[in-house]
This record gives structure tokens, sequence and C-alpha cells, in this order.
């Protein structure tokens, strides 16, 4: 009988529609279906009452003696009048029975999330997540603050928005406040009531005439005071109060998170809510330190990155010793490195977000673990660089950012010759634009950790290419939308070049390279430009090309710079 119900549960759900209509708008809402029925219900009870006042009933009256030149409008609007009582409880029935469903539904306790889909979250030495499931159960309302700390990318705000999203059932409403740029208590407090105003039926009404100012003028009085008991509310980025884009080497000033943490202290104790405090303590040393270890000492979490996941990840599987772990480990680093804010981007965009998940990264490891004939790795390795065919790959991801795209190129030359001058350039800005430093911080360093983790990863496919030469045969055809592939026809020079690049890397220099054609390594300047910043900086020995030294063969006035602009 069970499994009837599971395939007629199944059957029903597979329509588009119904899939729509119980999905959750947001993560912090009520799936669709019980929104616009409350939105219904509410509007309903809004126009009963409107029709007991004389005054609007005037100001209906031209409505109405217009539609009473259709008859059978007119027919409808009488019937519904007269039957106005008996049609508005048999429409509240369902609420009062939702009522009696949330009462049992809230003794159901929130659950930590499906290991098999997320096991990024789910870590011994790191059980933020376990912590968290504590915290929200505990009927306790004396600690009732729950700090989420960890730096910046390690994906502390999507690990909570997932967290909700996946719970089965919405015990408790929740709210969400950015700290970002605010300093003192009447501003979030103005952001809560704004939440509260857009969550509640009544908010949702402010679009009728008249009685919407009434409603905003209702939540603005009341405030606070609206809110249910143990009512989650969030704070994020609370490093970021009052933001002004500080130096590396400045001091937070504690005095600009005081009121803010009164605040918070106040709803917790006085209102008993739930509070969640999402932040980066490196940013605030002296702020952590001087107020907020004195008061909230309980219930600070440490969240790790979703690179140091994937590292633990690696150290499990039978691949944890091997040059092709590294690389499956990197590929996951570089498409996670901005996993969240594209997620964002995706969905605002009201596409189907496609993602990689770390479910797959074990699944992959475990897979190419068991390979053993080293073209089928070659095909899997270049598989997942390049998306699977489900997601963005990486080298794309990387170079859409830079507004010069290369065409046809042997990969690990051109990577090699641009990338270095890319980052340093990024650097640079961040050094000295305050304006970037304030507005586009996350995404340089972003596209620098993804810059890093791509040269480190080109280092180990060159490395297993000693036993596949196919590895070091990687190029990219422009018309294959910037995909990798293992058929490419280095230019001999080029090839040369990178391998004196790696052997110097390990130290392992021969005493002599051949080339056949010093004419063009002399006269082109992206390769005057590679032995110049890319081998001579490295040298510890002196090497030759053709019985010169590499040093003499620099044209002094090669001056190639800005390769990546």
């Amino acid at each position: 009988m069970k499994n009837i119900m599971t395939r007629i549960l199944n059957f029903f759900l597979n329509f588009k529609l119904l899939k729509y209509l119980l999905k959750r708008p947001s993560w912090s809402s009520n799936v669709r279906v019980v929104e616009w029925y409350k939105i219904f219900i509410a509007s309903i009870w809004v126009l009963y009452l409107a029709l007991e006042i004389e005054q609007f009933k005037r100001f209906a009256s031209p409505i109405y003696n217009f539609v009473s030149n259709y008859n059978f409008l007119k027919d409808i609007i009488s019937i519904l009048y007269v039957n106005r009582v008996i049609i508005l409880l048999a429409l509240t029935i369902p609420t009062i029975l939702f009522w009696f469903l949330d009462i049992i539904f809230k003794k159901v306790s929130y659950k930590r999330l499906d290991p098999e889909l997320f096991p990024e979250y789910d870590l011994d030495d790191y059980p933020y997540q376990t912590h968290l499931v504590e915290f929200l159960n505990s009927p306790d309302s004396i600690h009732n603050v729950f700090w989420l700390d960890g730096s910046w990318g390690s994906g502390k705000t999507f690990f909570i928005k997932t967290f909700f999203e996946n719970q089965i059932y919405k015990k408790k409403e929740i709210y969400y406040i950015s700290c970002f740029g605010i300093k003192t208590r009447e501003q979030a407090e103005k952001i809560l009531i704004n939440e509260i105003e857009k969550q509640s039926i009544l908010g949702n009404l402010d679009f009728i005439p008249l009685v919407g100012g009434v409603f905003k003028w209702f939540f603005k009085t009341v405030g606070t005071d609206l809110m249910k008991r143990d009512s989650i509310i969030i704070f994020d980025d609370f490093e970021r109060v009052s933001y002004t884009g500080k130096s590396d080497n400045s001091s937070d000033n504690p005095s600009d998170y005081n009121d803010l943490l009164g605040y918070i202290d106040y709803l917790s104790e006085n209102k008993s809510f739930k509070i969640i405090v999402i932040l980066n303590s490196e940013e605030i040393k002296s702020t952590k330190k001087n107020l907020i270890d004195n008061k909230f000492k309980l219930n600070q979490h440490q969240m790790v990155s979703t690179e140091e996941v994937i590292d633990g990840i690696l150290r499990k599987s039978k691949l944890k010793d091997s040059n092709l772990g590294e690389i499956l480990a990197l590929i996951y680093k570089i498409y996670y490195v901005d996993i969240d804010e594209r997620t964002v981007q995706d969905k605002n965009k009201r596409r189907k977000v496609e993602k990689l998940s770390l479910r797959s990264f074990q699944k992959s490891l475990e897979k190419l673990s068991m390979i053993t004939e080293y073209d089928n790795t070659l095909i899997y390795i270049l598989s997942c660089i390049n998306g699977w065919g489900m997601a963005e790959n990486i080298l794309k991801s990387l170079l859409k950012h830079l507004d010069q795209k290369p065409k046809d190129y042997y990969l690990y030359f051109e990577m090699i010759l641009k990338l270095p001058d890319h980052c340093d350039n990024l650097k640079a800005i961040l050094e000295k634009d305050l304006i970037v430093q304030n507005i586009k911080k996350n995404e340089i360093l972003n596209l620098e950790k993804k810059t890093l983790y791509f040269l480190e990863l080109l280092q180990y496919l060159w490395e297993i290419g000693k036993t596949n030469k196919k590895f070091r045969n990687l190029g990219v055809w422009e018309r294959s939308g910037q995909s990798i592939n293992s058929v490419y026809t280095p230019n001999e020079l080029e090839k040369v070049l990178i391998e004196i690049y790696y052997d110097i890397s390990k130290n392992n220099t021969k005493n002599n390279y051949q080339i056949e054609d010093m004419d063009t390594l002399k006269s082109n300047k992206e390769y005057q430009y590679f032995i110049k910043n890319r081998l001579v900086p490295k040298l510890k020995r002196e090497i030759t090309i053709n019985d010169i030294p590499l040093e003499h063969l620099v044209r002094n006035e090669c001056q190639y710079r800005d390769l990546f602009v």
C-alpha cells in the first residue's frame, strides 16, 4: 500500500504545474500555493469588512453600476454578495485546518541536510551543522545567538540558505538582514520591519488603495511585536557594519559594532528570537576579542571553506597520494571558487542552475581510481575539465573575465605566458584603488584564486604527461567554445620552452636544449617575453639552448607588456 501511495505521489509531482505550486519562491518562504492562498484569504476578509463601511460602498458604487450593464456579471456579483458570509466561512475553514496542522508540525525538528546530497556539510572535524540543528531545536531562551564564523569564500551564507531551503516544513518565520553599511539600531530595526511587512499576509495587500497605507502605518507602529516567538533572524556580513574599506593594516573599531550588538542582545533575550549571525572574525579581531567574546561566549562555530572540504574528501580517497587526485581536486576548486555568486546570478536570470556537486567529486575519485588505461584516464579528466557537458568548463569561467580572448592556442604556453601577469595586475588594482576594494574586492579575489588554481592544475597535467604524452598536447580551438582537447599539435618551439619552464621549477634542467628555428625564437615578441619573464627569473644554474646561454637569447629592446588586459 505504501509503495502504491509513493508511486501516486511521484506521478503527480512529475507535473510541472504541481512542481511549481509546491516549490518555495525563496529559501525563507512557504510553498507558493500556501503563500497565494494566505494572500487570497486576507484579500477576501479585507473586502468583506470594507463592504460593511458606507464610505467604501459609495466608492464602489460606480464600479457596480458599470458591471450591471452585463447581466451575467450582475447575477454573479449578486449571488456572491448575498452569500458572502457562507462563502467567507467556507474559504476560511481550510485556513483553520492549516492552523491545526501548523501546530502539529511545529513539533517536527529541524534535520541535518542529506549527507548523500550535501557531503560538504557532513564533516566530523567541523560539526557546525550539527550544532546549528541543536541550537534551532533547543527550547533554551538564554543562549539564543548562533555565531557562524568563516573566512571569505567559505560559503557561510550559501550554507544557511541551503539548510533552510531543504527543510521539509517551514517551522518558523525567517528574516534576513544584511549588515553591509548599517551601524545603528534604528537602521537594523527599519530593515527588520520591512522584512516583517514583506512576509506578512497584510503586507502583501499594500497595493490596495487607502487600505495599503493603513497597513504600512500599522507595521511601523507595531514593529517586532508582530513576530512570532522563536522566529529566526539572520544577520549576515556582520563584519561589514559601517563598511568603509579598511586597509589590511588598519584595526577595526569596536564602537562601530556596539549599537548593533546591543540590538542583537535585546532581540535574543527580551523577544526570545533565535538569532544567527554570519561573520568573518578575521576582519574584526578587536571587536571579537573585546565585545563578542565577552558577551557571547557560547555558540561560536567555525565553518570550513569548500577548498578544505575538497582536500578532506581527497585525503579519504584511494587517490590521496596521486597526481590524478590532485588534478580532480583542483578542477573542483576552480569550479567552486565563485559557485555561490554564479548560482545567485543564474537564479536572477531565471535559468536552471547546473552544479557539479561535491558528491560527484567523490564519485569521480572512485571512478578514476578504477581506470587503468591511460587514454581512458585522459578522456575522463578532460570531460571533467570541460564540465561534463552540463556545466561551464573551467577554462571558459576563467577567460570570460578577460577582455582579450585567445584564438587557437597551445594551452600551456598561452596560459603560463599571460596568467601570471594578469594575476599581478589584479593585486596592483586591489592595492591602489580604494573604490575597487569596496565594490569589487570579492570578484577580484575570486579571479586571483581561480587563476592560481589553474596554473597549479597545468603543472600537475604536465607531470602526468611523463607517462601519457597526450597530456602534454593540450590545446584549445576557438570554434570549440574554449573546450580543452588532446589532439592539438603544438608548435615545437613552444613545447620546448614549456619543457624548460617546468624543468626549472623541478630543478631538473638539462645542460643544453635543442631548437631548430632559432630565428623565430629571437624575433618573436611573445617568445622573447617568455624567456625574459618566465625562465630567466627562475634560473638557479646556467642552461643553454643550442649551446647559447639562456640569458643571452633575450633582446634588450623587448617590451611586451599587458598581455591580458
